[in-house]
């Protein structure tokens, strides 16, 4: 690889550009990626595969001007980062530290501030709960805008985009985040047993803290909350650190390297604080997109060396709840077993939990014994199109990938769908077919907690 001399003043020696020619020196071009890719699947486009992308940020390193062309960014735009690619590749390629630094170059470029926008409203949850609310509004019909084009357009469609409008609009209206959230500091004691008795006076299991994040609060209060029941009727001490907000995840994967530091140094310093200060010995996250970012914070946004040791100390700490419920037998109910027994639970394995992470047997080990009869999907390892902000950045090819595993989770006709990820839940929810919630939610009804909202009219309280 050649790259260009004009790169050589202050970029050529650059750690981000020593990396990429490294990456790119490993790909064989042998092709075995084609198989994994979800664009490519849908659109047959050489481009639009991880072998042709990594073409086509090699032409971008060897280009004499830093500007980077239409067509680069139209195909480094069209990848979810699923990092499927990664996981199937022969040759170790790490293309999901390929593509993050190819946006990070995109996001440099004026036409990019419209994702920057869209970034910051997801992760500001005074901002989120207007789009919410907007959303809601648009679905209404409050059209505040004339024809465009020969159809009515919303306020916020204009400002949200439509795919983004269409989702919010399609949530449940909350304007109060869950209970747990309310303060800044929150410590969640061992609850109530089953039965209705005291939890007896016992020194507690332990003590961890929950990751709430951003998105989540305003669009999946319900799996922090059975979270926490869960947790505390395990006998941990559950910390919440409203602070913690936002990891950096959505903002990394959209090249806005600045904004995703920020956000990650929040992160990390309310989480040393916690482990300091309350002796947490565990992270733990929900939302599978944030696990696998803050398990990576020591080697992302080319760190300082204070980010690196405080980056490090914290990912080594970080666990998903499968993981971590996975070490620990769960208080299974015997009457709710014989009742999930009954019940075809589908589970849809989100992409930053299985490629990202490496966590793939956890879940179905945890569901099945809880009782449910739990079956895999035939393209298990094909992204959803959900992939964080993309199904607003590519509604259309979004738009097909959720159409496609939707009609998988059809061929096995279940009752209801498991699935690790809100991004994943909120994209394939369907009104008028089986349920989706996510695994935490189902395991917390099975030992003893409620069923999750989105399934009680199928199976009652």
């Amino acid at each position: 690889m050649k790259i260009h001399p004009s790169f050589i003043d202050g970029q050529l020696m650059s750690p981000e550009i020593a990396e990429a020619e490294a990456i790119i020196r490993n790909c064989v071009h042998c092709g075995v990626c084609l198989a994994t890719c979800p664009t490519y699947m849908v659109t047959q486009n050489e481009l639009d595969s991880p072998r042709g992308r990594i073409w086509l940020i090699r032409e971008m390193l060897e280009a004499e001007s830093q500007a980077v062309s239409a067509q680069v960014v139209h195909h480094l735009d069209r990848c979810t980062s699923c990092d499927a690619c990664v996981r199937a590749c022969p040759a170790d390629v790490r293309f999901d530290r390929l593509i993050d630094f190819a946006r990070t170059r995109i996001d440099q470029q004026p036409e990019s501030k419209a994702r920057a926008w869209l970034v910051w409203v997801l992760t500001t949850p005074w901002a989120l709960r207007i789009a919410l609310v907007g959303g809601r509004m648009a679905r209404l019909g409050w059209q505040l805008r004339p024809l465009r084009h020969g159809r009515p357009v919303g306020l916020f469609q204009n400002l949200l985009g439509e795919r983004l409008s269409d989702l919010v609009s399609s949530l449940p209206l909350r304007f109060d985040p869950p209970s747990a959230l309310v303060a800044g500091e929150q410590m969640h004691m061992p609850a109530r047993r089953p039965d209705g008795q005291e939890t007896p006076k016992i020194m507690p299991r332990g003590h961890v803290l929950l990751h709430t994040g951003c998105v989540q609060q305003q669009m999946g209060a319900s799996i922090t909350e059975a979270t926490i029941e869960l947790l505390t009727r395990m006998g941990y001490v559950v910390h919440i650190r409203e602070q913690m907000g936002c990891c950096g995840a959505l903002a990394h994967h959209a090249g806005s390297p600045i904004t995703a530091k920020a956000h990650g140094k929040q992160t990390i310093s309310q989480a040393l604080q916690a482990i300091e200060g309350q002796g947490v010995s565990a992270i733990i996250t929900t939302a599978a997109g944030c696990g696998t970012h803050m398990k990576n914070y020591d080697e992302t946004e080319n760190p300082s060396a204070e980010w690196e040791n405080d980056g490090h100390f914290v990912a080594r700490r970080v666990q998903d709840i499968h993981e971590f419920l996975a070490t620990i037998p769960l208080p299974i109910v015997p009457a709710r077993k014989k009742a999930a027994a009954e019940i075809t639970l589908a589970y849809q394995a989100a992409c930053s939990l299985q490629h990202g992470q490496g966590i793939i047997n956890q879940p179905l080990e945890l569901l099945r014994a809880a009782g449910f009869q739990v079956q895999e999907l035939a393209d298990k390892e094909i992204c959803c199109g959900s992939a964080g902000i993309y199904s607003t950045k590519q509604p259309a090819l979004a738009k097909d990938l959720r159409a496609r595993k939707l009609a998988t989770i059809d061929q096995i006709a279940p009752q209801a769908v498991a699935s690790g990820n809100i991004g994943c839940i909120t994209h394939l929810q369907r009104a008028d077919a089986a349920p989706i919630a996510h695994t935490v939610e189902w395991l917390n009804w099975a030992c003893g907690g409620a069923l999750p909202a989105a399934a009680s009219h199928v199976f009652g309280t």
